[in-house]
């Protein structure tokens, strides 16, 4: 892997980001093939994130990724979408 140049790599992952199924799953995985598509993987994986306190991935478990990384994950988040579920109990 490491005869590819680097933007022969990050267009593979642009193009496998970009594709119709929209699947995170696939991005994963590249970032597992080998230690210099990492950063450009989690460039995708980690750009957009949608936090809430219901459901998942929760605010704790953002937090324990980024802490518990090697990689500086926050550079590569550009925004966040916080949603917060508000349950009405009735009083009585």
């Amino acid at each position: 892997m490491r005869d590819l140049p680097q933007e022969l790599v990050d267009h593979v992952l642009d193009n496998i980001a970009f594709s119709a199924t929209g699947d995170t799953k696939d991005i994963g995985a590249c970032g597992s093939v080998c230690k210099r598509w990492l950063p450009s993987s989690r460039k995708h994986l980690f750009s957009h994130l949608a936090i809430s306190n219901s459901g998942s991935p929760t605010p704790q478990s953002f937090l324990d990724l980024a802490d518990g990384s090697s990689e500086p994950v926050l550079s590569f988040v550009r925004t966040i979408h916080l949603g917060l579920a508000v349950h009405d109990t009735p009083i009585a």
